[in-house]
């Protein structure tokens, strides 16, 4: 896999608009074109199974949605879709696998959207994947990080944490490790309320529940979805909501938003393929796609699974990345991270 910079600003280099209005991000990288091969009128794809990549492994969140849409997209389409797991590097090494791909539409990914914000700042040279080597057929998803903590512990609200750093007091937080969006939105929080915070980091969401249950680790991020089944009497209380507006699923849990602090941190999903891929190609995945989402499962899928639809273009999902890595930057100076210092 050929090198890439990853300390420029992610961006689309071309936007072609096809006949179902989708948008098709084009690719900057040497021997790829830019705007997309128009396949032959009368393309008889699909003509085999459709392989879609999940970056992540088996079992969590982004596996299940991806199994659930693959199920729904199959008649829509008319072929199979298998979904393979390829994890690593922060959902990297699936994805660079897909961009590197013949992009014919038969390999596809859902990656996560921070893989092109927090993952790319957070790992100054890396060998990661730009958003503008994919193709961005649809947005899917969006669902936004939550703070928590055990039921019992002494911190019970966004006050507290008001206070704690008022007291210069400290604390212990669980992570995903330095380069995840659960570690960062917790570094410009604490540095914005000014408390000392040591990071403990975890291989994931189901390993930091049991040491923030047990009081190893004093406080955790984590997604609505992950928690739910913990927010019971003696388990895991919701603190607060890294949003500008309050959850649907969580009316009652406050927003960062509420106490002066703009910290939006969604996580959205997506549908993407290889940079270049037919024009004919990406309009035939776009209206399968339509159809699927469009469904009474899709629609039962989601609500079960506390997401956000998301439904956006392509060009809407290079906008949303393009504002996310310029904010992550901004807040993280502005509270005196740096990469260097990992």
């Amino acid at each position: 896999m050929h090198k890439r910079l990853l300390s420029k600003r992610i961006k689309a280099i071309s936007v072609a608009t096809v006949s179902v209005g989708v948008l098709l991000i084009g690719s900057g990288c040497a021997g790829v074109s830019t705007s997309g091969t128009s396949a032959a009128e009368g393309s008889d794809y699909p003509s085999r199974s459709v392989e879609l990549v999940v970056p992540f492994a088996a079992g969590g969140g982004s596996d299940l949605l991806a199994r659930l849409l693959a199920e729904a997209l199959e008649e829509p389409l008319g072929e199979t879709v298998v979904v393979v797991n390829r994890p690593g590097g922060g959902g990297n090494v699936g994805t660079a696998e897909v961009a590197n791909s013949k992009p014919d539409g038969y390999t596809l990914v859902m990656p996560n959207a921070t893989q092109f914000t927090v993952s790319t700042i957070a790992l100054p040279g890396e060998d990661m994947v730009g958003l503008d080597e994919l193709t961005v057929v649809t947005g899917l998803t969006r669902e936004n990080v939550v703070l928590y903590t055990r039921d019992d512990s002494p911190i019970s609200s966004i006050d507290d944490l008001v206070e704690m750093g008022k007291n210069n007091e400290e604390i212990s937080y669980a992570s995903n490790g330095p380069s995840s969006i659960l570690s960062l939105s917790q570094v410009i929080l604490y540095g914005n309320l000014g408390i000392k915070a040591a990071e403990v980091p975890f291989g994931g969401v189901g390993e930091q529940i049991p040491a923030v249950l047990g009081g190893h680790v004093d406080i955790g991020a984590a997604t609505y979805s992950e928690l739910e089944p913990q927010l019971v009497p003696g388990g895991l209380r919701i603190l607060g909501v890294f949003a500008k507006e309050r959850s649907d699923y969580i009316p009652d849990v406050p927003t960062f938003a509420e106490h002066g602090l703009d910290l939006d941190f969604p996580i959205t999903r997506f549908i993407a393929g290889p940079a270049g891929m037919p024009e004919d190609v990406v309009a035939i995945l776009d209206a399968a796609l339509t159809e699927a989402l469009a469904s009474d499962e899709w629609a039962e899928t989601v609500k079960k699974n506390r997401l956000v639809r998301y439904e956006v273009d392509s060009e809407t999902v290079t906008a949303d990345n393009e504002e996310s890595f310029a904010a992550y930057q901004e807040a993280l100076t502005a509270v005196g991270w740096s990469a260097a210092a990992e």
